[in-house]
């Protein structure tokens, strides 16, 4: 039985995965390297200047980095984060936890959901003493995506 190419593909990507050196600690997801990196990092370091901006000395420094950091594989250009690169203590890659959205991105996902809801309500076929609540709600939700759209 033949394999198809993607079943090809994938036996040569764990061939190449079981010959990872120890102690590497990153491999690019995409292309399996494992030197040609590029990591946008934050270098701390102390820098003697005098009052013309001049450096007069300068120290090395500590290059700092986290797993949430842009990374690059100098060979095929695939870009992620530091996360998506590195290598558990097997060799393997572990794909990282998801990240929690910002604080803007929930409340835009929050007003979308509130106008759905405000959309889907029709006011004139509620009740106002059975269905208080619903009215109420609309309100309220009504009254913050006006605040949120600046009206």
């Amino acid at each position: 039985m033949c394999n198809t190419r993607e079943e090809n593909a994938a036996e040569l990507a764990q061939e190449e995965r079981e010959e990872i050196p120890d102690g590497q600690a990153y491999q690019c997801p995409e292309c399996n390297e494992l030197e040609d990196f590029t990591i946008e990092a934050i270098m701390n370091t102390t820098c003697y200047v005098n009052g013309e901006a001049e450096v007069l000395d300068d120290s090395g420094g500590d290059i700092e980095w986290d797993g949430d950091d842009h990374m690059t594989c100098g060979t095929c250009g695939y870009e992620a984060t530091v996360d998506h690169f590195e290598l558990d203590d097997e060799g393997k890659h572990t794909p990282p936890a998801p990240s929690k959205p910002s604080p803007e991105t929930l409340l835009a996902e929050a007003l979308e959901a509130l106008k759905g809801l405000v959309g889907e309500i029709d006011l004139s076929k509620l009740n106002i003493r059975k269905d208080f609540s619903l009215i109420n709600a609309h309100a309220h939700a009504s009254k913050f995506i006006i605040k949120m759209e600046g009206r």
